[in-house]
């Protein structure tokens, strides 16, 4: 293994040494010492991350992790693949068989409101397939995966917004408050538990 280390290694400097053409050694310390004389800092600032988000970074990384749970619990739940389109603007972010999900992912926080696009919200009301898989604390190891069988009995608020372009546009979305979707996720898993009480109602 050490051969094939230091093999690696001068093959690289080599190629450095064909390509840059490495001049005489220049001893930079004395620059280096005269900076550190002349530089004397009067100020010091104390940075902290910005947490608005603005580029949506965070935002991403929080879907991305919750598309990878919903991924799992299709395969463990309904024992079929699961396919991800988040990236071809469907409408919803998987295909498993004929269900079409859509996940809705939270880092942590004490609001939950799901919120559907116009694209989203119009696939719903088409597609007899859809659900919404809502995605809690998505960051941490064990997320929780609430299963929204029927979305399309959930009271949605249509809203507008103004969306940042190069010129201002309104965006349609469509909420539902936290309350609302969870009533209907524990109605729900109420209902299985009576109907197949030998599932148990976990």
């Amino acid at each position: 293994m050490r051969g094939r280390k230091f093999s690696r290694k001068t093959i690289s400097v080599i190629v450095k040494k064909k390509v840059f053409k490495m001049g005489p050694k220049r001893d930079l310390k004395p620059i280096f010492d005269e900076l550190s004389r002349i530089l004397k800092p009067n100020r010091v600032t104390y940075l902290s991350p910005d947490q608005s988000d603005e580029a949506g970074i965070l935002r991403a990384y929080t879907e991305r992790r919750g598309i990878v749970a919903a991924e799992y619990v299709v395969r463990e739940e309904y024992g079929v693949n699961a396919c991800d389109v988040f990236y071809e603007f469907k409408g919803y972010d998987i295909e498993a068989g004929e269900n079409k999900i859509e996940v809705k992912a939270f880092r942590n926080g004490m609001h939950k409101t799901i919120e559907l696009t116009e694209n989203e919200h119009e696939k719903m009301r088409e597609i007899e397939g859809y659900k919404i898989f809502v995605v809690e604390d998505a960051w941490d190891d064990n997320p929780r995966v609430n299963v929204i069988e029927d979305p399309r009995s959930l009271i949605l608020n249509k809203r507008g917004r103004d969306k940042p372009q190069l010129t201002i546009e309104t965006e349609t979305y469509y909420e539902c408050e936290e309350a609302r979707w969870r009533e209907k996720w524990i109605k729900q898993k109420l209902e299985r538990c009576n109907n197949f009480p030998f599932l148990g109602c976990l």
